[in-house]
């Protein structure tokens, strides 16, 4: 008991002063074998590796175009500018005498160069129709599909004239006043008229209430 009090520190856990226990302080390395006192290890940020920047896919470059194939553009530009045109159709002007007079060819590359949305030139050119004439739904596809009227596909015609909030019982009124203006008709061969293939089209309901309404009936 006399060899361990002695000591300061190493037998007990505190140290007397005055009679008062005080707590030995806790160190704060790590002795090492040796007896050499060793910080603690702190720990080393991991580096952060950047992420790689993908690299934009070049844009492919467009055809090559001959002086004449870019004069056919430049027309085409300008067809488009005041009427709308099918595919077909403007092709067909650029390559007509009365058009452009260019060839087959020139002008089928040129119209395949531009980003036209043929969709809606089928919307504008049924919308002209119908500000000269008076349509029936069906008839109005078919001549924006004829090879007289818009040269649209079936599909484009379609679609196009689905899409419109025309009235067709109003446009029945209206072919069946064009008809009473030229011709006489009795009430059954006036909706006969506008029902027919060769006439407006209109289904039976909407030539109905058109010759009724434009006073046949």
């Amino acid at each position: 008991m006399l060899a361990c009090a002695a000591l300061v520190v190493g037998c007990g856990t505190s140290q007397s002063t005055g009679g008062t226990a005080t707590p030995t302080a806790v160190p704060s390395a790590v002795a090492t074998a040796n007896g050499t006192a060793t910080p603690n290890a702190t720990a080393t940020p991991k580096a952060t590796t950047p992420k790689p920047t993908a690299t934009p896919a070049p844009t492919p470059a467009g055809p090559t175009l001959t002086q004449q194939q870019k004069s056919a553009v430049a027309e085409a530009k300008q067809y488009l500018s005041t009427e709308a045109f099918s595919e077909q159709g403007l092709i067909d002007q650029l390559d007509s005498p009365d058009g452009g007079g260019f060839s087959v060819n020139d002008a089928t590359v040129a119209v395949d160069s531009l980003t036209t949305n043929w969709n809606n030139e089928a919307v504008q050119s049924a919308k002209q129709y119908l500000s000269t004439e008076a349509f029936s739904q069906q008839g109005l596809i078919d001549q924006l599909d004829s090879a007289d009227g818009g040269e649209f596909t079936v599909a484009q015609a379609t679609a196009a004239v689905d899409g419109l909030t025309t009235n067709w019982n109003n446009e029945a009124v209206q072919s069946a006043k064009q008809y009473l203006s030229t011709e006489a008709f009795s009430c059954n061969d006036l909706i006969a008229q506008l029902d027919s293939p060769d006439g407006g089209q209109f289904t039976v309901a909407q030539a109905t209430y058109g010759a009724q309404q434009a006073g046949a009936c």
